[in-house]
C-alpha cells in the first residue's frame, strides 16, 4: 500500500508477494477454524453468519470514523479498523475468502501452460481514453462505468459497500494520490459489512440475497475489466526466488 490505510496499492503484482499472502491468510484460517471447533458454543461464529462476510479494513474504519487533521499518518488504534477483539476477525471464512482469491489469480493469470508461475505483472497499462499507460489503469473504476455495468439498483448497494464515489475515493490520505493520478477513479475495497450498509436496509432484501447480488456484481465487473488492455507480463519462471 502507498497510504497508511492500506487502501491504494502499488499496482505491480509480484510472485514472491502473493504466495506469502496466501500462506499467511491460510495460517489465520487454520488458527481461527481450530478455535471455532474447540468451542461448543462460539458466539463469534453465530454472529458471523449474519455479518455479510465483511472484511474489516483500516480504510473502512477511516470512512466510519474519520481521523482529525492531526491524526493523519498516525498508527494509533483510533485510526485503524482491525482490533483483536472484533468478532469478525474470528470468522475463518474471512481468511479463506482471501486465500481463494489469491490462488484463483495465480492459477488463472500467472500459471505457465507447462507448469511454473510467472514472475510479475506491471503496475501500469494502457488507458485507451488518454492513449498512454497509466498506473493502475487496469484496476481502477469510474463510478459511471460501475453504474453502466451493474445498473442503478445493484450499483447503489455496491458503491456504498465498496466506497465508490463520483469524485473518486483515493482521498483518505495525502499519500493516497500525491500526484493526482486517480482523480475521479475508485480503488475498490470493502469498506462496510453488508449488514451495516444503509442501502441494504433501505432495499429490504434478505441478507443472503444481497450477498449473492454482490457476488454477481463482482463477476460482471471482472468480465468488463477483462476487456481492458492488460498490464505487461514478466513471463520468466523462477524455480527459487532468494534474497540475501
Amino acid at each position: 500500500s502507498v497510504d497508511e490505510y492500506w487502501h491504494v496499492p502499488h499496482f505491480e503484482k509480484m510472485l514472491y508477494d502473493n504466495p506469502q499472502l496466501a500462506l499467511t491468510y491460510l495460517d489465520a484460517f487454520r488458527i481461527t477454524l481450530a478455535a471455532q471447533r474447540s468451542s461448543s458454543s462460539n458466539p463469534s461464529s453465530a454472529a458471523a453468519d449474519d455479518a455479510g462476510l465483511g472484511l474489516l479494513s483500516p480504510a473502512g474504519a477511516a470512512v466510519e470514523a474519520p481521523a482529525g487533521p492531526g491524526d493523519r499518518g498516525s498508527s494509533s488504534s483510533s485510526n485503524w479498523g482491525l482490533r483483536v477483539g472484533d468478532e469478525r476477525l474470528s470468522d475463518p471464512r474471512v481468511y479463506a475468502t482471501v486465500v481463494r482469491g489469491v490462488l484463483d489469480y495465480l492459477r488463472r493469470d500467472m500459471t505457465h501452460p507447462e507448469g511454473g508461475l510467472y514472475s510479475a505483472e506491471d503496475a501500469d497499462s494502457l488507458d485507451p481514453a488518454v492513449g498512454r499507460k497509466l498506473e493502475g489503469a487496469f484496476y481502477v473504476w469510474a463510478a459511471a462505468e460501475i453504474q453502466e455495468v451493474l445498473g442503478a439498483d445493484s450499483a447503489g448497494i455496491f458503491n456504498e459497500v465498496y466506497g465508490v464515489k463520483p469524485q473518486g475515493n483515493c482521498t483518505l490520505s495525502p499519500r493516497s494520490d500525491p500526484h493526482g493520478e486517480f482523480k475521479g477513479k475508485n480503488v475498490l475495497m470493502q469498506f462496510k459489512p453488508l449488514d451495516a450498509a444503509a442501502s441494504v436496509k433501505l432495499a429490504g432484501l434478505p441478507l443472503q440475497r444481497v450477498v449473492e447480488m454482490m457476488g454477481q456484481a463482482r463477476q460482471h465487473l471482472h468480465e468488463r475489466r477483462a476487456t481492458r488492455p492488460r498490464p505487461a507480463l514478466d513471463d520468466k519462471v523462477n524455480t527459487c526466488w532468494c534474497k540475501y
